[in-house]
């Protein structure tokens, strides 16, 4: 699946890494953000959640399929945690990947999702034998949908049922259908030739 084990990752701004102990206070407080969660999967998360996952991920290595793997995206100057990224091989195809982002709401607007799932997009490709990866998010969050055009993912398949509604509208009123974006191998390799 993955040809060497997975190492901190540095961009211009960022350092990828696994999470420690000292990140609890930084993801307790954004993931407890109700804006930050309003397109995510989760709606509050305890300390003692937090604490657990993060001992749960330092035992867990990226490569075997339906088991989420997640990431620190950290400032390099500083290492102050800015967000997370998670990674999950498809179970039913392993040459398919799905990747998740979440970034603190005072990182967010400034480029450091763009420049993180790019890191992560160069890294799977260059170092994987994953042929595809994915991304889900919900229509109405119009900022990450321009994010993914940004990175040249292509709109694939729509999926309802965000956080398990069934109507299309949750009880804010936004639309509850999801998107899948997609980017494939040969498609990256195309993109990193035209930018070159």
């Amino acid at each position: 699946m993955f040809k060497k084990n997975f190492s901190p990752l540095k961009s211009f701004r960022l350092v990828l890494r696994p999470l420690q102990t000292k990140d609890l206070p930084a993801i307790f407080s954004y993931r407890n953000d109700k804006q930050v969660a309003q397109y995510q999967s989760w709606t509050e998360v305890t300390q003692f959640e937090l604490s657990s996952l993060i001992e749960e991920q330092a035992t867990l290595s990226l490569g075997k399929p339906g088991e989420w793997v997640m990431f620190g995206i950290a400032l390099k100057l500083t290492d102050e945690l800015i967000g997370d990224c998670a990674l999950c091989i498809n179970t039913e195809d392993p040459r398919q990947l799905e990747l998740g982002i979440t970034l603190a709401r005072q990182a967010q607007g400034k480029g450091y999702a763009k420049e993180a799932i790019d890191a992560i997009v160069t890294y799977i490709f260059k170092h994987s034998t994953i042929e595809r990866v994915v991304m889900i998010t919900n229509l109405a969050n119009e900022r990450c949908l321009k994010l993914l055009k940004n990175l040249q993912l292509k709109q694939t398949e729509d999926a309802m049922g965000f956080k398990g509604a069934r109507a299309d509208r949750n009880l804010y009123g936004l639309k509850t259908d999801e998107t899948l974006y997609a980017i494939t191998h040969e498609e990256w390799l195309l993109r990193e030739y035209l930018s070159s």
